[in-house]
């Protein structure tokens, strides 16, 4: 049974009209969302069924419309199961891989690929480590994860990882999977070769991303840490802010207190990602919460971004937007829960924003610098739910929103 509803939220856009509409789909425990491009694309799924695809109309085609609805199909044939020690149960999140044409799978102590043949191999790490292993880089074979859980394929040859790390200042730590390409006068794409380094983002080495995807049209990685601020890594480790800030509102202390309590568990079969372990730091008034973005607003590449003057930083118990006129312009986010980028190459950066698992806002970054916010108080689970919710984005402007239900997906056409 498919429910379609529409969003009542008044819209904070420039864009009348434009309220996007929501479609739930039943499906239990969705843990990953991937596209396999192809004649037709396919939208795959993890699932307590296993990998299943999920049919939509054609993009384009308005799901309201459309003559059938969004569905399930059972689950795809996977070969070499056994041999390679996969487990669909343990899948933390998919991408596809244009290079090689697989879907990676991040599973924890390891990274799985399932080929266009539907054949599942164990392509890095150790699918039989117990926790508490160690982070080791080199080639495939010999390399460790302690709890790989986040993907995002650059293409040509380049995936990029989140992993766990309790010496980071909030659990997570960076890492990419090399492949080396195959030569073009032998028939291109990959070659097998692969390798696992870990990426120092400069002078925020100790502080992982939370969350993150590839940009197509950036050519880059966009990703949050703290949650307050979305950066791009740029070629040798340098990083550039393209919005918020991540200035602490609390000391020093205390946010690292609080981060260093969020990763004690480094055991890969949980999943950090929840209300109570992400959730910003509050000083004594509740200042954690920070200010965020109404209406639209322009980040400029050279704009000053309040905190980051000589004084750096503020003390807890300050409100900036209610001390500083304007401040919540540069502070435009509360809390990034998760963020998705066009792959339809149009730069455009999705936000979800938000404190709880129950309701957040969807908010867009677009691809010459206007920030929008699509849609306020938007319902993505129970009250009182402690799961923060994912995000993945699919051709012809529509969004999938998992991870907070057990029982259904939201599917919102833009």
């Amino acid at each position: 049974m498919v429910f379609t509803h529409t969003l009542k939220a008044k819209l904070l856009t420039s864009q009348p009209g434009s309220q996007p509409h929501t479609f739930a789909v039943p499906v239990p425990a969705v843990s990953a969302v991937a596209y396999r491009p192809g004649q037709p694309g396919q939208v795959l799924l993890s699932t307590s069924f296993g990998v299943v695809p999920l049919r939509l109309p054609p993009p384009g085609e308005e799901l309201a419309k459309a003559a059938e609805p969004p569905r399930v199909e059972p689950p795809i044939p996977l070969r070499n199961v056994q041999h390679s020690g996969f487990d669909h149960q343990r899948i933390f999140d998919a991408s596809f891989d244009p290079l090689s044409g697989f879907v990676l799978l991040a599973c924890g102590h390891s990274l799985y690929g399932i080929d266009e043949a539907n054949r599942v191999d164990c392509l890095a790490g150790d699918p039989y480590a117990e926790d508490g292993a160690l982070l080791v880089d080199g080639p495939a074979v010999h390399a460790r994860f302690v709890g790989a859980q986040r993907l995002a394929a650059a293409g040509g040859g380049l995936t990029f990882i989140r992993d766990r790390c309790s010496s980071s200042r909030n659990g997570f730590t960076l890492r990419a999977l090399h492949e080396l390409p195959r030569p073009e006068d032998q028939g291109g794409g990959g070659s097998g070769l692969r390798a696992v380094t870990t990426v120092h983002l400069g002078a925020a080495g100790d502080v992982g991303p939370h969350t993150f995807a590839y940009c197509p049209r950036r050519k880059s990685l966009v990703y949050a840490t703290r949650g307050r601020a979305l950066h791009q890594l740029l070629p040798h480790g340098v990083t550039r802010q393209l919005a918020g800030n991540d200035e602490p509102l609390a000391s020093v202390a205390a946010a690292n207190s609080a981060a260093a309590a969020a990763s004690a568990n480094d055991s890969a079969s949980d999943d950090p990602d929840s209300a109570v372990s992400a959730a910003p730091v509050e000083g004594p008034s509740g200042a954690g919460r920070g200010g965020s973005g109404s209406g639209a607003g322009r980040v400029g590449a050279d704009e000053p971004r309040y905190g980051l003057g000589a004084g750096g930083g503020m003390d807890a118990g300050v409100n900036p937007c209610l001390m500083w006129p304007g401040a919540c312009s540069f502070m435009p986010f509360t809390n990034i829960q998760a963020v998705a980028t066009d792959p339809d190459g149009s730069g455009d950066i999705y936000v979800l924003d938000g404190v709880s698992g129950s309701s957040t806002t969807l908010k867009v970054l677009r691809g010459d610098g206007q920030l929008d916010t699509l849609a306020v108080g938007l319902r993505i689970g129970p009250k009182g739910s402690g799961r923060w919710p994912r995000l993945a984005a699919l051709p012809g402007r529509r969004l999938i929103v998992y991870g907070v239900s057990q029982h259904d997906l939201m599917i919102l056409q833009l």
